[in-house]
């Protein structure tokens, strides 16, 4: 294939609080409360199907792992680590599984 016809599958995703103005319109750039940080984070992956079977089988091996049996984001009921990844929800032996 081509190097003009090929697929490229990019995910983004972003961290913080976009946050820059109250309801009044006032800057709120430093103020307490207000993330002082704001990240985009962009994935380029070849193979996006392989990837979601990968982490699919990852999540299902965590939950079946007797060290992960009473956090309550890894129960079924709690929609959270149990249903989807998610690193503000994800113990850290969690996250580093998923990076790895």
């Amino acid at each position: 294939m081509s190097d003009s016809k090929k697929i490229h599958y990019y995910f983004v995703d972003e961290a913080g609080d976009l946050t820059l103005f109250d309801r009044r319109g006032r800057n709120m750039v430093g103020k307490q409360g207000v993330s002082n940080y704001f990240f985009v984070g962009v994935a380029n992956i070849k193979d996006p199907h392989k990837a979601n079977e990968d982490l699919e089988r990852l999540r299902k091996d965590l939950l079946n792992d007797p060290y992960f049996s009473g956090v309550p984001s890894m129960q079924l009921n709690g929609n959270k680590t149990a249903l989807m990844f998610h690193a503000k929800n994800d113990l850290q032996e969690v996250r580093r599984e998923v990076f790895k």
